[in-house]
């Protein structure tokens, strides 16, 4: 994840070389009270006796992040994706001012310099246990997520050394330089989204047995002010789940929309099931057949994607999934007897989008009710869920009267969204549609349009 506060770096690594030294058995050779020297992030020429520095002295940027795309197409796009930054840091000793304050400095470095290597990369998972068997977290909870600071020593050659410190009388300090990468710099947050493709090229795939090639699905909506519903197909399929219970009996074919196709080869040499893996799932989850419909050819797998994995169990969220097929091939064994062997085909991921049911026409207040599945669960952020009309960002309230412009999530299969103010910049017309769309986890509904009220 992305921060603003560079002090945090510095925290982190002030608290590596303090637990560090409160670890260390050479600083604290004898057990009782341990103690670590005190640790600056203070510049070298500002250092209390005793005690370690490391000062950020230089910021750089990192040029592997510098042609990233914006997510949007807000203008200017460079302040809407994150600047990678490396940061250069000064690392210090100063002791007492006498001879033996300055073999202390050579030993406090030593210390520092050994905990610096040791850990070259920090992330949540770091800590550093003490010589009293306390557990220390060195990343600052503000940094808690995707954050890994890598530690590198820098090779400055001794000569290239005596230019960080000032011309004078003073000889230059004992120092040890480190890069810190890369932190990202956080951006502005995004407030529009290019539009949905609705046609895709033709792609071609390497064949092998049992491997699915690619997956597809197709959508139906009406644009507005035609009769008659287009078809898109979507590879790779992005498709959301059925509703629950299914209508009994089954409408045939299914409402478009549901149904997820995989295309491959060696399906049919064996008994064949479908696993589902999710980044939210600890363990694999085999679909039950029956209930998602799996129907399986030599060269495809087909399936009906339901709210959740079973009838009774996992929750099947809008997310990014991946689909393997599972195949149990029957070998007869020289002494005639057989053994199944089980074979698992490549990932094949997928989107499973949130789905709009039905829109209520907008009141009195333009405030209209949209039905569908899945807008609030306890594993989707607030945050994950993103609503714009046409071009515009909804803004999300949480309780209290929708204002121009917002939306309120009010259950796990209704949204409310009011319609943006158009007496300023009228950037809407009345009468017309403009479309709705609805991310949860960054998958978008399938098209779907609201009239802006007269």
């Amino acid at each position: 994840m992305a921060l603003l506060d560079l002090s945090k770096v510095t925290e982190t690594l002030t608290n590596l070389l303090e637990y560090s030294f409160l670890s260390s058995e050479t600083w604290n050779p004898t057990s009782g009270t341990y103690v670590s020297p005190t640790i600056s992030a203070k510049p070298p020429d500002a250092l209390d006796p005793d005690s370690v520095g490391i000062y950020l002295y230089h910021i750089a940027e990192d040029t592997a992040y510098k042609n990233l795309p914006s997510p949007g197409y807000d203008n200017p796009p460079v302040r809407f994706i994150p600047m990678g930054l490396n940061l250069f840091y000064q690392l210090t000793a100063r002791g007492s001012g006498d001879e033996n304050g300055t073999i202390n400095e050579q030993k406090m470095m030593g210390i520092a310099m050994k905990a610096l290597h040791d850990y070259p990369v920090i992330d949540d998972e770091t800590v550093i246990v003490a010589l009293d068997d306390s557990v220390n977290k060195v990343l600052p909870d503000e940094l808690d997520g995707d954050n890994k600071l890598r530690i590198i020593l820098q090779p400055i050659a001794h000569n290239e050394a005596m230019n960080y410190w000032s011309a004078g009388n003073n000889p230059p300090r004992l120092a040890a330089y480190y890069q810190v990468s890369v932190v990202l710099l956080e951006p502005e947050e995004i407030q529009s989204r290019p539009g949905r493709v609705l046609t895709y090229g033709v792609h071609t795939f390497v064949e092998g047995p049992p491997r699915i090639d690619t997956c597809k699905n197709t959508i139906s909506f009406t644009i507005p002010g035609e009769t008659e519903a287009r078809e898109v197909e979507l590879s790779p399929a992005q498709a959301s789940p059925v509703a629950t219970p299914l209508p009994d009996p089954l409408p045939d074919p299914l409402p478009i929309g549901h149904k997820v196709s995989f295309t491959g080869s060696g399906f049919l040499v064996g008994d064949t099931s479908l696993i589902l893996m999710n980044e939210r799932w600890t363990e694999i989850e085999e679909v039950d057949p029956t209930a998602w419909q799996i129907e399986v050819t030599n060269d495809g797998l087909d399936m009906v994607i339901r709210e959740r994995v079973t009838d009774s169990d996992k929750e099947v969220l809008p997310g990014i999934y991946a689909a393997v097929a599972k195949v149990i091939k029957q070998i007869k064994l020289p002494d005639g007897t057989t053994r199944d062997i089980e074979y698992l085909s490549n990932k094949c991921p997928f989107a499973i989008s949130p789905r709009i049911d039905t829109i209520g026409p907008p009141d009195a207040n333009n405030i209209s009710t949209i039905e569908g599945y899945i807008f609030q669960h306890a594993d989707i952020p607030e945050d994950k869920v993103i609503v714009y009309y046409g071009g515009t960002r909804l803004a999300s309230r949480t309780a209290g009267t929708l204002d121009p412009g917002e939306f309120s999530i009010i259950d796990a299969e209704n949204i409310k969204v009011r319609l943006p103010d158009n007496s300023v910049e009228n950037t809407f017309i009345s009468g017309n549609p403009y479309p709705i769309r609805i991310f949860v986890n960054g998958i978008e509904s399938a098209p779907a349009w609201i009239d802006y009220p007269s």
